[in-house]
């Protein structure tokens, strides 16, 4: 008998399950949209393992994506393949098209993508300007692609700011991040979240001085 584990509704890369299909021979099967519209059945087992993670449209971007960066690398009609502002943009096409980089599972891996004008170096000039010096670029909606109106240039600070896993704490009638929590209280952003991961209270985190030479402590600690 075939093992059926619950899928509907579930998300794998850029496909999301909407309902159980006809079994694949003795493989449970299920019905999936792609991000780009196409629907598909798929073995839950191929979902399960990262085998299947789009209607077949990621391995097409994938490819074209690589092809224009080879190409890129034996053209120079822009004249800047040694800047960093094109380091920035292969960066950034890679992380959204070559799953054997580690950081691709929180790109191109969780459905991110480059939008097709930018798969030309000269247009992401064109819309970006050349990289100010210590600014990277940064999606200004972190679950939205890398497109005109979407990103900006950003100091490590501000970026810091806008990452999925920065949440907001509210105490003394005042609402912001951790981040700016840590700047104004005087602790790093690992120290802050180590209280609050440890079972501080918000008070405590945010209110008790870190005093050199004593390492952070259970709950209900002074540091």
């Amino acid at each position: 008998m075939v093992r059926k584990v619950e899928m509907v509704g579930r998300r794998f890369g850029r496909l999301r399950v909407t309902r159980q299909a006809q079994n694949i021979g003795r493989d449970v099967a299920w019905s999936c949209v792609c991000d780009c519209g196409e629907a598909l059945n798929v073995r839950g087992a191929a979902l399960r393992r990262g085998n299947t993670s789009s209607c077949g449209c990621l391995h097409r971007e994938q490819l074209i994506a690589r092809n224009q960066l080879a190409l890129a690398r034996t053209t120079k009609t822009h004249g800047m393949s040694s800047t960093r502002t094109f380091r920035i943009w292969v960066g950034m096409r890679r992380r959204c098209a070559d799953p054997r980089i580690k950081c691709f599972r929180n790109y191109g891996g969780r459905g991110v993508r480059v939008c097709e004008r930018w798969a030309s170096f000269e247009n992401f000039l064109a819309d970006m300007g050349e990289a100010p010096a210590h600014m990277s670029i940064d999606r200004i909606d972190v679950n939205g692609n890398y497109e005109p109106g979407n990103c900006r240039w950003a100091t490590p600070a501000i970026q810091s700011r806008n990452k999925r896993d920065n949440f907001v704490i509210a105490f003394g009638g005042t609402t912001q991040c951790l981040t700016d929590w840590a700047a104004d209280i005087g602790v790093s952003v690992q120290t802050l979240h180590s209280r609050l991961r440890d079972g501080w209270s918000v008070e405590q985190a945010l209110s008790l001085p870190v005093r050199k030479g004593v390492p952070l402590k259970a709950r209900g600690a002074h540091v």
